[in-house]
């Protein structure tokens, strides 16, 4: 993964849009700037656009990724565009973040989003449709998770040169940070639970193992098993028994019940057949009427027809009786009615009175509404006139109102002058204030600018005191160690010569035969070489120190002078400001200028409102006048109006006044209280005359109809009648002698042998109910002998004795005694069970016993081995931590030996400070001396060629873990201040020799770095943000 262009829209330090073209820089390149300027901001931007978390202990601020520079509702996002082999992606992400709402007010939240596209002849083509699909696309090309991506391409070699001096207990936090050893703790400590809980399960399994032991055992369960099975059986086979004599007693009782049943409903049978028997003489007897009437059913009709004639003759000799006492009423009414027509003809004049009256009181009630109308005008007018004062009324408050706003307004414009005059000088005084705002920000950088240089000159001050009294204590050492070393080597070769001298033989030093002193082997001090060497790299870095101490002393106060002359020049250029020295002698902090601006402000507007109000006081003044002057004639025409309208309400209350006496005049002869109750009275009168009239010419009317209608009646009923006596006489001689020719004596006899149509039937229907009752009872007895029969042969078969109710004692005895037996069979059942029960727990407990101790045995032995307490006292975290180091060891080795022309080697150490952490050691071998130094022991230059190879190590170990992944860009973050000017130049060509393989990014704010990588991403920064400078020079 290379990346070649990024993005950044409001992210950390940086505000607006910035932009990084990372091909436009050398294979290499430097990222520099002040501490805290967003160097690091660089990578975990890049981190965050393919993976949407940041490195290290900034995972979990992801949030804090927005500037905190940006206005309120500016959104923030990243873009990255990278190529992995001959592909190229560009990828967007933003941060779950809050944005202003796009109407109405108050924000709203936006999650986090990420689009993934592929670059294809300057085309976008999109990846992914959501976050997720985005995010698993860009692991899957790049091969990595966001872990791996973090220790690959952001070396940290600063830490690995600290790690090299560390002890044990400090390097196995710095590789527990490095490796991922978190999934091994994990696995350590699930094991060292399932352990507990394992222990704990056991533990309860023996509880319950011991419980069930009081309460049973095998031996006890083999022998109750065999008594249970004994008992169960002789219950089975009692049950059994009682259930077939049950069955042979429950036939028995039946058969009994159905004897005597059978008998008691053929001794009832005979006795039905003996009262049937009895009502055979009155059947005979309806059977012999039946015949008779059946005989006389042809002279029925004759019969039948007499009577309905006799029958009308007498209704018909009824209504002509009715008919001649209607008809004589009906003449005795109307003599009456023709006396009432004087009666008539009175009424009628008095009727003509009336409706004359209510003529006139009709007119009169006309006349009223004209009345009344005239009233509603009069209420009017006395309105308009109430509304006339009060406009009136009006008017003159408002005369009054416009009077007293002319003599304020006139006393305003007057101040007009001062006003402006106040104007000026507060507008004067604010933008003098917002000048001086201008240099406010700028001087307090300078300021704090000073302040930091100051405290890095007293920093220096302190540093080269001490320096300048260290650096002839560690001279004068370095001196007597040398010495030292050189008595040691001369002693030793005494020691040697005295070994060789014998006696008699000249010494080949002082040629004397004699040897009385022989010089004695002196203790051998074998760490005093690498002790002088150690000293004199200290001394030696010691006095570059001192050197660069002082450079950087004689440059800060240089940039000091500089600061201050920066200073003079704004104060010089803020005094120059017009007005500015009416009010400031120095530049005020920014809080206090911002204050006393706002109250500038504040005043500066309340004066541009009176200012306002001034300007327009001449206008207001000219409106008013004409107003008021359209008041005065408003209320001269309203004085008009209201002489007219008091006039015509005057003229409007006589002519009220003069009807309405009239009126009450004619109501009272009516004993009415107006007009329209007198007319209502009149009507009332005249209509029930007229009713009343109406009454007796229809009651006239009504007298003469009645009275032709009875004649008529009465004619039509006579001659009814006597063609009703005609028909009657004609009939009765037929039946006469339909009778004398039947075998009847008479008309008495015929009608007596007559019988009713009910009758009839009902005589037949109980003649056929006795024949059929009498043939079914016959037949029920003979079915009642034949089954009585049966029943004796199955009494014979089943040896039936007794009646029913002794055989249905004996049934409930034999249930009791097999209920009894199935009771004992289901507790011997239930005891059995129960025993086999207690006997598999029993099993099962030792089963489970059994197998969780094995269980725990093996959990208990594996959580001993992964805490360390094993034959080599190693825990699994540590083991992992030496697997992984033993790994990147054997990679860094190969870049070691190569970066020190094979000089070098890096070796892990066996033992270690201490078993339980065996193999977190690190060794260098010097193949020039043969031997084996710790890493402490390196110089710089040595010591940075050892950190880089083991940041590239690791990087080399994990890129080979996920399947050979290669990456063309890394960024490596500080680790160089520490270097002398000559490591530094073997340093850059260690990193020259990595950028053959891919681009090379460095994150410094070492000022020496600067000078030696001309191609550089400088980070600016001030105090409204970062900004990016892409420096290319060569």
């Amino acid at each position: 993964m290379r990346p070649h262009k990024l993005v950044l829209e409001n992210i950390g330090p940086f505000t607006g849009r910035t932009e990084i073209d990372f091909d436009s820089l050398d294979d290499i390149f430097l990222i520099t700037g002040r501490t805290g300027s967003g160097k690091t901001t660089v990578f975990d931007a890049i981190c965050f656009a393919l993976y949407g978390v940041l490195p290290g202990s900034r995972r979990d601020h992801v949030h804090r990724i927005r500037s905190d520079y940006t206005a309120e509702g500016d959104t923030c996002s990243v873009s990255l565009e990278f190529s992995i082999g001959n592909s190229r992606y560009r990828v967007d992400r933003s941060p779950k973040q809050e944005k202003l709402k796009k109407r109405g007010t108050g924000m709203t939240v936006i999650d986090e989003t990420a689009v993934l596209y592929e670059v294809r002849n300057g085309n976008l083509i999109s990846l992914n449709s959501k976050k997720s699909e985005a995010d698993y696309k860009i692991k899957e090309l790049i091969g990595l998770s966001a872990d791996e991506f973090f220790r690959i391409v952001l070396l940290p070699q600063g830490e690995f040169a600290e790690f090299l001096r560390q002890n044990t207990n400090k390097r196995r936090e710095v590789l527990g940070k490095l490796f991922p050893v978190e999934s091994a703790l994990k696995i350590r400590d699930q094991v060292q639970a399932k352990a507990k809980d394992s222990k704990a399960q056991l533990t309860e399994a023996e509880y319950n193992l011991q419980e069930i032991s009081k309460r049973v055992s095998f031996e006890f369960c083999e022998t109750a098993r065999m008594e249970k099975t004994r008992t169960l059986d002789e219950a089975v086979q009692r049950h059994q028994t009682l259930g077939e004599e049950i069955t042979r007693l429950q036939r028995s009782v039946d058969i009994a019940e159905r004897e005597e049943n059978l008998l008691q409903r053929l001794g009832t049978a005979l006795e039905d057949q003996r009262k049937i028997e009895n009502e055979g003489p009155a059947a005979e007897e309806q059977e012999t009427l039946l015949a008779k009437s059946r005989r006389a059913h042809p002279l029925k009709h004759f019969l039948v027809m007499e009577a309905e004639l006799r029958k009308a003759l007498t209704e018909s000799g009824n209504d002509l009786k009715l008919a001649v006492e209607e008809k004589n009423a009906a003449e005795e009414e109307h003599r009456r009615m023709l006396s009432r027509v004087k009666e008539e003809e009175s009424a009628e004049a008095e009727l003509f009175t009336l409706r004359e009256r209510q003529t006139n009181l009709a007119a009169l009630c006309a006349e009223e509404a004209e009345l009344e109308k005239t009233i509603r005008e009069k209420q009017r007018y006395d309105g308009l006139l109430i509304e006339l004062e009060q406009k009136k009324e009006t008017l003159q408050n408002s005369w009054n109102a416009i009077n007293t706003e002319i003599e304020e307004l006139e006393k305003s414009a007057a101040q007009a002058d001062s006003i402006e005059s106040q104007w000026e000088t507060a507008r004067n005084k604010k933008d003098t204030f917002l000048n001086i705002k201008r240099f406010s920000g700028e001087y307090e950088n300078i300021r704090r600018e000073e302040q930091s240089i100051t405290e890095r000159i007293s920093g220096l001050e302190k540093e080269i005191e001490n320096l300048d009294r260290d650096i002839p204590v560690l001279k004068k050492e370095h001196e007597n160690l040398k010495a030292q070393k050189e008595n040691t080597e001369k002693a030793g070769l005494a020691a040697v010569l005295a070994a060789e001298l014998k006696p008699g033989t000249p010494c080949p030093v002082c040629g004397a035969l004699d040897h009385p002193n022989p010089a004695a082997a002196a203790a051998q001090d074998f760490g005093i070489a690498e002790r002088i060497e150690a000293l004199g790299r200290t001394y030696q870095k010691a006095e570059q120190d001192l050197a660069a101490f002082r450079a950087e002393l004689k440059s800060k106060h240089q940039e000091l002078r500089r600061t201050e002359s920066r200073r003079d020049a704004l104060l010089a250029e803020m005094k120059a400001v017009p007005h500015a020295a009416d009010f400031f002698d120095t530049i005020p902090p920014m809080e206090e200028l911002s204050r006393l601006l706002e109250i500038q402000i504040r005043e500066l507007n309340a004066i541009v409102g009176l200012r306002e109000e001034s300007r327009k006081a001449g206008g207001r003044i000219t409106a008013l006048l004409k107003d008021r002057n359209s008041l005065l004639l408003e209320q001269g025409n309203t004085d008009t109006s209201l002489a007219e309208y008091r006039e015509r309400s005057r003229t409007l209350e006589a002519s009220v006044q003069e009807k309405q006496s009239k009126h009450s005049a004619i109501a009272a002869q009516w004993a009415a209280s107006d007009i329209r109750e007198a007319l209502a009275l009149v009507t009332e009168s005249a209509e029930r005359q007229e009713k009343q009239l109406r009454e007796l010419r229809l009651i006239r009317e009504q007298a003469g109809q009645r009275l032709a209608a009875a004649g008529a009646k009465e004619e039509s009923l006579r001659k009814k009648n006597e063609a009703s006596e005609n028909q009657y006489n004609a009939a009765k001689k037929e039946l006469e002698k339909a009778v004398a020719a039947s075998p009847f004596a008479d008309t008495g006899e015929l009608q007596q042998a007559l019988l009713g149509q009910e009758e009839e039937t009902a005589m037949e229907a109980a003649v056929a109910d006795w024949k059929e009752r009498r043939s079914r009872i016959g037949s029920l007895i003979q079915e009642l002998e034949l089954s009585i029969g049966v029943l004796n042969e199955e009494k014979k078969e089943y040896g039936t004795q007794g009646s029913a109710a002794e055989l249905a004692e004996k049934l409930g005895s034999a249930k009791t005694a097999q209920e009894e037996a199935a009771r004992l069979r289901t507790q011997a059942a239930l005891e059995l069970s129960a025993l086999e029960r207690d006997e598999a727990q029993l099993r099962e407990a030792e089963q489970r016993h059994r197998e969780l101790s094995e269980k725990a045995g093996r959990v208990n032995s594996l959580a001993d081995d992964l805490y360390g307490k094993n034959p080599k006292r190693k825990a699994f975290d540590s083991w992992l931590l030496g697997r992984y180091l033993s790994e990147v060891a054997a990679y860094a080795t190969r870049r070691l030996e190569r970066m020190s022309e094979s000089r070098y080697s890096l070796l892990l150490d066996s033992e270690g400070e201490s078993r339980g952490r065996a193999g977190l050691d690190l060794a260098v071998f010097d193949a020039y001396t043969g031997k084996t130094r710790p890493c402490a022991t390196l110089s710089g230059g040595e010591s940075f060629m050892a950190s880089i190879s083991l940041a590239l190590g690791l990087a080399d170990s994990i890129q080979a873990r996920s399947g050979g992944v290669r990456l063309d860009a890394v960024f490596i973050d500080e680790g160089f201040g520490s270097l002398d000017e000559a490591s530094l130049d073997k340093a850059l060509v260690i990193l020259d020799e990595l950028r053959e393989h891919r681009m090379v990014g460095l994150i410094s704010h070492v000022a020496e770095m600067r000078n030696r990588i001309p191609s550089r991403i400088e980070i600016i920064k001030s105090g409204t943000g970062s900004a990016v400078l892409i420096d290319r020079s060569q």
